[in-house]
């Protein structure tokens, strides 16, 4: 199952750049799509922004540990995210509260660097979000690609990466379903396939944009950019924007 499933949204805002949203479930395999995307585009990956929102020095601290306990920082004064995952991830009520009180500040960080992006003379962005359709921030894009696989392939991914099995199924059960996820989409890419097939549609697809909207034009660094909400003292640390090259 790899086709486009509908036409993309028309542009609402930030009409000079074209976005597309790139989502799947944990295992799901982003990261290599966002590797060949990053090859000729820039990309905003949400995971390294809203590890940012965890430093020490963020407003988010406060409001974490008050309901969330202390014993969630770590001697430098930085959230022990892994601890505080393990918190969260098998009860979904803690799991929701969390969400709710992050989930704001991701978005209008994702929303600013976007626009400020906008006026750099590159035209298409590519912005990763695991969480992407919970959050509500595939509405905000023009194009949402979905990628995903079975359960029964996900799960030996994240046991190689080191997670114990029952708080891995504790986060693939934490995720939307694959189907509903997969509603959402302009492009679905089965990951259980062949990852040189996978490559070759995603290079395609990029081709039809660019013809659409036309290729980025010149690199650019969103370490630059300035940040007014709440992410302001930690944008400038550690997000990490692919620069975009010319073919």
């Amino acid at each position: 199952m790899e086709h486009l499933i509908r036409l993309p949204k028309a542009k609402r805002w930030a009409p000079n750049i074209y976005k597309i949203g790139l989502t799947g479930g944990i295992g799901n395999g982003k990261s290599s799509g966002l590797n060949v995307i990053g090859k000729h585009h820039v990309t905003l990956d949400c995971d390294k922004l809203a590890h940012n929102l965890y430093l020490k020095g963020n407003p988010l601290l406060e409001p974490l540990v008050r309901e969330f306990g202390s014993d969630i920082l770590l001697a430098d004064g930085n959230v022990n995210r892994p601890f505080l995952a393990r918190k969260v991830f098998a009860v979904p009520q803690k799991l929701l509260l969390l969400n709710q009180l992050i989930w704001p500040t991701l978005m209008q960080c994702v929303k600013e660097a976007i626009l400020a992006f906008e006026g750099t003379g590159n035209s298409i962005i590519c912005v990763e979000a695991a969480m992407m359709v919970e959050m509500g921030l595939h509405k905000q894009m023009d194009e949402i690609w979905v990628f995903g696989c079975p359960e029964e392939v996900a799960l030996p991914r994240l046991l190689r990466r080191g997670n114990y099995l029952m708080e891995a199924r504790h986060r693939i059960a934490s995720q939307l379903p694959l189907e509903e996820r997969a509603r959402h989409a302009e492009l679905f890419i089965d990951t259980s396939a062949p990852i040189e097939k996978n490559q070759e549609i995603l290079r395609n697809r990029l081709r039809e944009v660019e013809k659409q909207v036309g290729p980025s034009r010149s690199e650019y660094n969103l370490t630059q950019l300035p940040c007014s909400v709440g992410c302001k003292t930690c944008l400038p640390l550690e997000l990490r924007m692919e620069r975009a090259r010319r073919r």
